[in-house]
Order: C-alpha cells, then sequence, then structure tokens
C-alpha cells in the first residue's frame, strides 16, 4: 500500500525503504499488533503507523456463514429507531493469510495438487488490517487505509474455502497493490532519472564512509607508527654527558696515551646510538694510530643516570684490520 501511494512519492521521492532507526516500535500479541517504523526517500523520512487484528479460519467460516443469513441491507424490514447494533465483522476483511498455509500453497502448487479440492486449514490465521497512516514532521498526514482506493474492493469476492481461492485472492491483491504481475510496470523517465540519482548519492555516501573509515586507519596507524618510532628511534650521543664522560676516560687510560698519544682525536661521526634506554655505538679515534672505540652503556630507569658497561679500544693497521684491542671497561 505504502509503495503502491503517489501521495508518498511525491513527499518523499523515489525510491522508499525502510529506516533502520532505534525510533522502531513493534508490539506483537496474540491477536492484535502494532507497528511504528520509519521509510526514507531521495527527499525527506516519514513516519509510518499500522495496526491489525487476528482470527483463525474456522472462526472466520462461522462468520461468514452468520453473514449470509442475515438480513441484506436492502431489505425491505424496517429496523426499530434507537434499538442497539452488534458490530458486524466481516470475515472478508481478513485478507492478510500466515506464512505457514502460503508456504502450504506453493507446495501443494510444486506437487501439481488440485488447489481447488484442498480445504483452507482451521487453523489457519488471517489479518486484517485495521489502519494505516504516514506523518511528515509538519503534521501532515495520508491515511492509506481504510480509506485509500487500493483497498475499496478488498471485502469484496466470493467465500475463501479452498486453497485455490485462497491462492487467486493473494495474487489479485498483490497484482493490485503492484507487487507481483505477468509484465512489470515500467518506470517513467521521471522515475528512472530519480533513482539514478538516488542510486548515485548512495553511491558517494558509501564512497564518503569509505573515505572516512579509511582516514581514520589511517591516523591510526600513522599514530602507532610514531609512536613506535618515537620509543625506538636512535638518539646521536655526541655531546652528552655520558658521551664527553667516556672520552675523558678514554684519554686518561694509559694504553690509550701510549699507542695514540696525549693529542689523541675523536672523529665526529658515530655509529650506532641510543636506542630507548641502551647506548651502543662506535666511533673512529687518531693519533700516533688510527683505531675504532666501541662503547657500551645503560640508563638507570629509577635514578636516569648513565653507567658504563663496555669500553674497548682497537688499534687497526695500514690496510684496516684490527691488529690489537684493549679493555678499558
Amino acid at each position: 500500500m505504502i509503495r503502491s501511494s503517489q501521495k508518498i512519492y511525491e513527499l518523499i521521492g523515489y525510491p522508499i525503504s525502510m529506516d533502520q532507526s532505534i525510533r522502531n516500535r513493534f508490539y506483537i500479541g496474540d491477536n492484535i499488533s502494532s507497528f511504528t517504523f520509519y521509510i526514507r526517500g531521495p527527499k525527506g523520512l516519514m513516519s509510518v503507523e499500522l495496526a491489525g487484528s487476528s482470527i483463525d479460519q474456522k472462526t472466520l467460516a462461522k462468520l461468514s456463514d452468520i453473514q449470509a443469513t442475515a438480513t441484506p441491507p436492502n431489505s425491505t424490514e424496517i429496523a426499530v429507531k434507537d434499538t442497539p447494533q452488534k458490530k458486524v465483522v466481516d470475515p472478508r476483511s481478513f485478507v492478510v493469510c500466515d506464512e505457514k498455509t502460503l508456504d502450504l500453497v506453493e507446495k501443494k502448487r510444486k506437487e501439481n495438487a488440485d488447489l481447488s479440492k484442498e480445504q483452507i486449514p482451521d487453523d489457519t490465521i488471517f489479518w486484517k488490517l485495521d489502519y494505516l497512516y504516514t506523518d511528515l514532521s509538519d503534521g501532515f498526514r495520508i491515511i492509506l487505509h481504510p480509506i485509500d482506493e487500493t483497498t475499496k474492493n478488498e471485502t469484496s469476492g466470493p467465500k475463501r474455502l479452498t486453497l485455490q481461492d485462497l491462492f487467486n485472492e493473494q495474487k489479485e491483491r498483490m497484482r493490485a497493490y503492484g507487487v507481483v504481475g505477468d509484465k512489470p510496470k515500467p518506470q517513467s523517465e521521471e522515475e528512472f532519472e530519480e533513482l539514478r540519482k538516488y542510486r548515485q548519492n548512495q553511491m558517494y555516501d558509501k564512497m564518503a564512509n569509505s573515505r572516512f573509515y579509511m582516514l581514520l586507519v589511517g591516523a591510526a596507524v600513522g599514530m602507532s607508527a610514531f609512536i613506535i618510532y618515537s620509543k625506538r628511534r636512535r638518539t646521536n650521543l655526541i655531546g652528552t654527558v655520558f658521551y664527553e664522560t667516556v672520552l675523558h676516560k678514554v684519554r686518561q687510560d694509559e694504553f690509550v696515551v701510549k699507542n695514540f698519544g696525549r693529542n689523541v682525536r675523536f672523529a665526529k661521526v658515530m655509529r650506532g646510538g641510543q636506542i630507548e634506554d641502551i647506548a651502543e655505538f662506535e666511533v673512529d679515534i687518531f693519533g700516533k694510530s688510527t683505531g675504532v672505540l666501541k662503547v657500551k652503556g645503560f640508563q638507570d630507569k629509577k635514578t636516569k643516570q648513565w653507567k658504563l658497561e663496555e669500553a674497548k679500544v682497537s688499534i687497526k693497521d695500514n690496510t684496516g684490520k684490527i691488529k690489537q684491542e684493549h679493555k678499558i671497561v
């Protein structure tokens, strides 16, 4: 009914779909159910309110027999004025069949059974739509049932007794609402263009969402890489207190004074450095001889003081090979 209403298309556009919202409310009882949900179109959002009641086939059959024997409206009998009249329940207003019986109809059709000889089970539940209307945010309401044109002829037709009657009735109703048919209803150029724009906007929305999440993932990866780099990056120790303390200790060593002289020089370039609280580096030294100084140390986490763990001087020959080593610490 909703999709067959031109008024709804004019207000919220085409196509329409059910909106997934926490505001949707559903109450499902034994004989009465009500629903409140929202539908969305390219032009906006609209709420839907509907309610229905149910009854089984056995009770419907009894109501049909009672209605058949009742006095017709055009009878010549005159009703007594001010006599209280009971509200008559029309059996034909219960038109929505339960899924179990519809599955039974499909099963019988696949078995090529004669549906006209198959009675509708007594426990079959039929639902009647009590009301159905839609509301816009500004208070504009469209009432689709019971006064919508597509529902005027719902209660007309022969008595429903067999599965064939049920199948014919359901097929006719679905065709009347534009759900099924031998040929689909062709779209107009306006509907086709609006649908194309709607799908294009949906595609852009998906792309925007994808890019947003990609941006979040990229930012998270970047922050993680920055944190790891900050912790694991190598720091040059030249000019620090720890470095100058090591050089002073090396200059005072007798082995260094004997082989390199008192004017020993150290290269301005360091191989290695500090990673977190561990220091490990090499520095070339020059004097009477050439060599390399290798240092290892660590920083105490509590006092933040550096401790020299190992200092070793190596002397190189003219070919650059190490010919002698001396351990200072």
